[in-house]
């Protein structure tokens, strides 16, 4: 397919050899800050279940809304679609964005790396979308981030893009959002979770967008409804600024359902004043969101520098959070 496997000028087709330790370029990512990297995101996210994925010392890796162009042939019937989406979530609408799902062991590691989305290029101008630069979905085990510059460039959207441009966002796929509180499962029936999470030494920045318009903008980092079987997010040592709603939230769904050690720490948070009202576009609703209907059990927001908005919301749904 020319990501991960290439065809050679004698007709011989590479293969990769360790498909669990995986640099970047060799799926043919490009992070000279030109290159639109989507196509090669799509395939390499959705390959990796296991191993480490290592991006290049300080480059920029563009991330654009999919160009129907930049696609192969084999793919083109399902237009912007992402080729993997049905599979790995299960969900009925398309998405055009490169998704990780169903993975348990990966490690992610950047050098100062970059993980940029292309100026004024996230989604069509007729519709919206609500991803991150990394999604991921359905069940996600033992996963590291370590290293990974996630810029939003949100000042750069124009009055036609209200979009939310989120650093990482998790959903579980269909039923994700669900008010009689059922639990989202996949079709052998398990139930999705997001567990034993690290996110260190990142930076998630410039999440806001040019429309001034309600609940518009982007998070830091965005996980929607997880459910009791979900533990052990540990999000430190990072760096938020400018946000476009809230740095870290747990948001829509559930019905009471505890999540136990979440931890916050030893982040630096600061919505810049000069940027604040700029247009509207870093219009933070806050600093933290906890709007899902959850409780919490060993919940830590400890040593934390936050500058600006710094607002907190938290939904227990009358549960009783320790």
């Amino acid at each position: 397919d020319e990501h991960g496997n290439h065809t050679l000028e004698n007709g011989l087709v590479a293969c990769l050899y360790d498909k669990e330790n995986i640099k970047a370029e060799q799926y043919g990512a490009i992070g000279d800050g030109n290159f639109d990297n989507s196509e090669v995101f799509i395939h390499l996210f959705a390959h990796m279940k296991k191993g480490a994925i290592e991006f290049k010392k300080d480059a920029v890796y563009l991330i654009g809304q999919r160009n129907i162009e930049n696609i192969d042939d084999i793919y083109s019937e399902n237009g912007l679609d992402n080729p993997y989406r049905a599979y790995m979530t299960g969900r009925g609408a398309s998405m055009s964005k490169p998704i990780m799902a169903n993975i348990d062991g990966v490690n992610i590691i950047g050098n100062n790396s970059i993980l940029k989305i292309k100026e004024n290029d996230w989604c069509n101008s007729s519709s919206v979308t609500d991803m991150g630069l990394l999604n991921l979905m359905g069940v996600i085990r033992n996963l590291k981030i370590d290293g990974i510059i996630f810029d939003n460039n949100g000042l750069t959207m124009d009055n036609n893009n209200s979009v939310e441009n989120h650093g990482i966002a998790w959903k579980s796929g269909n039923l994700t959002i669900d008010a009689g509180g059922k639990s989202p499962v996949v079709e052998d029936g398990t139930i999705h979770e997001i567990s034993n999470v690290e996110i260190y030494n990142c930076e998630f920045k410039n999440g806001g967008t040019a429309r001034a318009v309600n609940d518009c903008g982007g998070d830091g980092i965005l996980i929607i409804n997880p459910m009791e079987n979900s533990h052990d997010i540990n999000v430190h040592d990072n760096k938020f600024t400018n946000w476009g709603r809230w740095c870290f939230a747990i948001d829509l769904g559930g019905n009471g359902e505890c999540i136990k050690n979440v931890k916050f720490n030893n982040n630096t948070c600061i919505q810049y004043e000069t940027n604040i009202n700029l247009a509207g576009k870093f219009r933070g609703l806050g600093w933290i969101d906890f709007e899902a209907r959850k409780c919490f059990k060993n919940l830590e927001i400890c040593n934390n520098y936050v500058k600006g908005c710094n607002g907190f919301a938290f939904n227990g749904n009358d549960k009783v959070s320790e």
